[in-house]
């Protein structure tokens, strides 16, 4: 076992990986005036990914991060940032949805795919210190806040703004009311669907929905768990003001718990910025395979780069198409890029992460949401797993993502390897009311699928039981 590498696992595509080392490094450096140094990115034959980023990398960005951000002046440009880029995407997507793409020339298809992947580029270039944020966060701030109880410390780390998931639920669930009283409400869930489509996109890439998946949801949701969800946010900030007079918290703490309030929203931001451009990009990704005719998932394993001179009559390299369908491998050492593929990435990667796990003894990691759970494992990386998990199961994963909410509601309690107290699972292991522990870095790796375990969230302790 090493602590070398940091990494986050899930099913992936690969054409945006590029992206990601950009942002990094020359994205990062431009906005923040420091980067990270390196970044290892293993893609297997099943499309199962490990984005590796070094440890100390995390600390080093992670701990200047927090200080860049401590400037009131700078963190309005990160927000102001990311906020215009999702502005502008949300403003190409209305352009995009008015034109008919057999209309479209494949230059301009061509067009389309520039834009959406230099938006991804710019939106991700502010947000992503967010790793580093969140790996060095927690320990700052129960230093900072020593005295408060656990549940204390989880109200002041709480976000008090509803995510974007928060608000489409919330919109089906007005659909849905609507439909108990009798009202038409064709028109109302179409554009529900035009407006929502997106929503199960990812890391795997676009995601097709049909308006049907909207409509079998409206049969499922509980009114009264929703708008219980929504009133956490206000109540949390009436609990935040409360905490704050009973401890009259000095200058340097209320810093920090403005950092936090301002700061935390971004992760939904640049969430709703990645999935709606993964989705959009990939839906006219698919349009220029056709026209070409090359599947969907074949382009997914080239750059933008790679693929601009197919409009120019050129053909898709199908040997290379083997290899990286075989293994792929991304590395970057400061600002240098190289794309292994087939055999030589596997060694690569084998080389580079073969770590042994049987050593770890114990399973420790950060409270993210309180309580006591046991209950079956379900190790998942990928929406093809979803059907797995099982209502009181516990969720063992990387790191959960927008598209992970539907087994999140079962699970008995919610383990990842990843995140901070503003990552997705904590927010929404929170609204859920579920036990859940974060950042444990090696549970997806010491559990095995069926393993009994015990979860004390309270403690961030995880036993195996006999």
């Amino acid at each position: 076992m090493t602590d070398k590498w940091d990494i986050d696992e899930t099913e992936s595509v690969f054409w945006f990986v590029p992206i990601g080392g950009y942002c990094l490094s020359k994205g990062m450096q431009r906005i923040f005036g420091f980067s990270y140094i390196k970044n290892f990115v293993y893609l297997d034959a099943q499309r199962h990914m490990q984005w590796c980023t070094l440890t100390e990398d995390l600390i080093t960005v992670g701990n200047k991060s927090i200080e860049k951000l401590k400037d009131q002046q700078f963190r309005q440009i990160i927000i102001k940032g990311m906020d215009k880029v999702l502005n502008l995407i949300n403003l190409k997507i209305k352009e995009y949805k008015h034109k008919d793409l057999k209309l479209l020339s494949l230059p301009e298809l061509f067009k389309y795919t520039n834009y959406f992947q230099n938006k991804l580029k710019e939106g991700l270039s502010y947000g992503i210190f967010f790793e580093a944020f969140d790996f060095v966060i927690p320990e700052i701030l129960q230093k900072a806040f020593s005295k408060l109880s656990p549940e204390e410390f989880l109200v002041i780390t709480a976000i008090t703004v509803p995510t974007f998931l928060n608000i489409e639920e919330k919109k089906l669930l007005e659909i849905a009311l609507k439909q108990k009283k009798g009202l038409g409400v064709t028109s109302n869930l179409e554009q529900h669907y035009q407006s929502y489509k997106w929503v199960r996109s990812g890391h795997i890439g676009k995601k097709k929905l049909t308006i049907d998946y909207f409509k079998e949801r409206m049969k499922h949701l509980n009114e009264t768990e929703i708008r219980a969800n929504l009133k956490y946010y206000s109540t949390i900030k009436t609990k935040k003001q409360g905490l704050s007079k009973k401890y009259c918290f000095n200058a340097s703490q209320l810093g920090l718990l403005q950092l936090v309030d301002e700061i935390s929203p971004c992760h939904d931001v640049r969430k709703e910025t990645f999935v709606k451009t993964i989705y959009y990009h990939d839906d006219i990704l698919e349009e220029i395979g056709r026209r070409l005719g090359y599947k969907l998932e074949d382009l997914q394993y080239f750059t933008l780069k790679e693929i601009l001179p197919l409009k120019e009559g050129a053909k898709l390299d199908l040997e290379e198409l083997k290899r990286r369908k075989k293994g792929l491998v991304y590395e970057l050492d400061q600002g240098v890029e190289k794309i292994y593929s087939g055999d030589e990435a596997i060694a690569r990667a084998e080389q580079e992460l073969s770590f042994n796990y049987s050593q770890a003894k114990e399973i420790k990691g950060t409270p993210a949401s309180l309580g006591f759970a046991q209950g079956k494992v379900r190790i998942i990386f990928a929406q093809k797993d979803f059907s797995k998990m099982m209502q009181g199961d516990i969720l063992v994963t990387g790191m959960t993502r927008p598209e992970y909410m539907p087994i999140m509601k079962k699970a008995a309690a919610i383990i990842t390897d990843e995140g901070g107290v503003t990552c997705h699972a904590a927010i929404t292991a929170r609204e859920l009311n579920v036990p859940c522990i974060i950042g444990t870095r090696i549970a997806t790796k010491v559990l095995k699928d069926g393993d009994l375990i015990e979860v004390d969230a309270n403690k961030g302790i995880v036993k195996k039981l006999p």
